[in-house]
């Protein structure tokens, strides 16, 4: 079997969404929650998930409109999205659980964070930001004329048509996707200072987030505190060198040696 293929999945109520999930490894330690990127499912998360079950049960679940979790008759929103990951939490009995979000997952994070701080111990953002700002010049430009025909033949369309429960709603769910995302006006920055676990804020050096914004969102998640010669804050930032947005969830060399000794601190 193929080391990547999870060893169970299921589906669980998640406050009416019916959330998907697969499940990888079983050990004694902490379990750790998985949220992908837009566009994509667990399926698309690639060796991550496995290579993290080496010592705890690793949990990815599919975010609404995604995967083999049914969009419902409402508009997509990331703040939607963390307190469906709240309620399918406490659903499944695993929190508090250590959280780990990509992206548009890495937004939803923040939100579970935020509305369930009861229920996440350690955080890690991968290449995520808290408002539209935090996007490279011209990439939120092109967000207007994004449309499924633009989508016609790339992996995040045949993904969609291996795993939705129904795939001719393609159009539909790129339309959603596209008023989500023009339409996000941000948190405020006083949200992120009230998350209370310690958050490890990971990007590539060549990312579609800023770097400058990147460092800005660590101050705000409370790194840089009490640093240098008397320690250093419970948070952190890793600037990963030569990776992009769309290469970071598969460079292992470099993820594991970061996330591991983050989640293993007490």
């Amino acid at each position: 079997m193929d080391v990547n293929t999870p060893d169970r999945a299921g589906r669980i109520n998640a406050d009416g969404l019916d959330v998907y999930y697969e499940g990888y490894g079983g050990g004694p330690g902490r379990p750790l929650v998985i949220l992908h990127g837009g566009f994509m499912s667990s399926a698309a998360l690639g060796p991550l998930p496995a290579a993290l079950a080496v010592d705890r049960p690793v949990i990815a679940f599919d975010l609404e409109g995604h995967g083999r979790t049914r969009d419902l008759d409402r508009p997509l929103s990331t703040d939607q999205m963390g307190r469906d990951v709240g309620a399918a939490i406490k659903a499944l009995a695993l929190g508090p659980v250590d959280l780990l979000g990509f992206s548009m997952g890495g937004a939803a994070a923040q939100r579970t964070a935020f509305h369930h701080p009861e229920l996440v111990r350690r955080l890690v953002l991968v290449s995520t930001s808290y408002s539209n700002d935090g996007f490279q010049p011209g990439i939120t430009a092109m967000w207007p004329s994004m449309s499924a025909e633009g989508f016609k033949g790339t992996p995040m369309e045949g993904l969609y048509a291996q795993t939705a429960p129904e795939p001719e709603r393609w159009p539909v769910f790129v339309d959603k996707m596209k008023q989500m995302m023009i339409g996000f006006e941000g948190w405020p920055k006083s949200d992120l200072q009230a998350i209370k676990a310690p958050t490890l804020l990971m990007l590539g050096d060549a990312d579609l987030i800023r770097l400058d914004y990147a460092v800005e969102m660590f101050g705000l998640l409370g790194g840089g505190q009490g640093a240098g010669m008397v320690g250093s804050s419970p948070s952190r930032l890793a600037v990963l060198p030569g990776v992009t947005h769309f290469d970071i969830l598969y460079r292992l060399d470099l993820l594991l040696p970061t996330i591991q000794p983050f989640l293993a601190e007490a």
